[in-house]
């Protein structure tokens, strides 16, 4: 098993509009030896006013999305830790992956305070 991380602080999610919250998770290895790579992680964030729900989206390294959209329940003003995890099967070799946040309702912006991931492969 392979793995590799990313980290970034202070991510203000400007109202509704999808948002990169983290961009250059490292893949974990070649995808030409690796069956899936797995990015998983948490965000902590704070939502803005109007947000009755934040949706993280993860996309590769040609911006295609990856998997479903993960839609967490959170209240306006609300602070929370919200996990993610997506499987890329598509043995495409990307090299890196992005994650993003979109406040479903808000009309004030969010803030995500800490967002971590991991990418990880076997194969």
């Amino acid at each position: 098993m392979r793995g590799a991380s990313a980290r970034a602080t202070a991510v203000s999610i400007v109202n509704a509009t999808e948002t990169t919250a983290l961009s250059g998770i490292p893949a974990a290895g070649n995808s030409s030896t690796i069956i899936d790579q797995v990015i998983s992680g948490v965000v902590n964030i704070t939502a803005g006013t109007g947000t009755t729900a934040v949706v993280v989206k993860c996309k590769n390294a040609a911006a295609t999305q990856v998997g479903t959209s993960q839609t967490h329940t959170l209240a306006a003003a609300a602070v929370a830790n919200i996990p993610f995890c997506f499987t890329d099967s598509s043995g495409v070799n990307n090299t890196s992956y992005t994650i993003t946040l979109t406040q479903t309702g808000g009309t004030g912006s969010g803030t995500a305070n800490e967002i971590v991931a991991y990418s990880s492969g076997e194969g």
